[in-house]
């Protein structure tokens, strides 16, 4: 018996097959290239992908503060100012050891130190029931804009 294909199936396969389209590469095996695409997209639409987390956060126009990594949690920690707000808040990036981890080192490990930035963050529930019922606020996207200057 044959697993049932979903509308999400059919959506990521002419996602797909639309890109190959667009691309204009040539190809020998287009099947295979188009079912490797297939996958890519169908990765990207899962709730819990990276593209769909970043998506979906809240984009928040900061200045980066203080950057620390945290052994213990293995992720980034990060302070900011966010634009018109009086006092500092913190974030922390995904996980190193996760399976995003070359791409939060890519994003965190780098100077961000007064730098303007926008963080995209979202609320993660938490394994731990003493945690609030908000669970911990997670940044999985920064977007550098550079330093900050006198001039602002």
């Amino acid at each position: 018996m044959a697993n049932e294909v979903t509308e999400e199936d059919r959506e990521a396969l002419k996602i797909a097959y639309i890109s190959l389209a667009a691309s204009g590469r040539k190809s020998d095996s287009f099947d295979m290239d188009l079912t490797v695409e297939a996958l890519r997209v169908k990765k990207c639409l899962n709730d819990d992908s990276l593209q769909l987390r970043t998506l979906t956060a809240t984009k928040i126009p900061a200045v980066v503060l203080d950057k620390t990594f945290e052994e213990s949690s293995k992720r980034y920690k990060i302070t900011f100012l966010a634009n018109g707000a009086d006092k500092p808040e913190t974030v922390r990036s995904e996980r190193t050891d996760g399976r995003y981890s070359k791409t939060v080192h890519t994003l965190w490990d780098r100077d961000l130190v007064n730098h303007r930035v926008t963080i995209f963050k979202n609320n993660e529930d938490s394994a731990d029931p003493r945690r609030s019922a908000s669970g911990f606020r997670v940044a999985p996207w920064v977007v550098d804009f550079g330093p900050v200057s006198d001039n602002r």
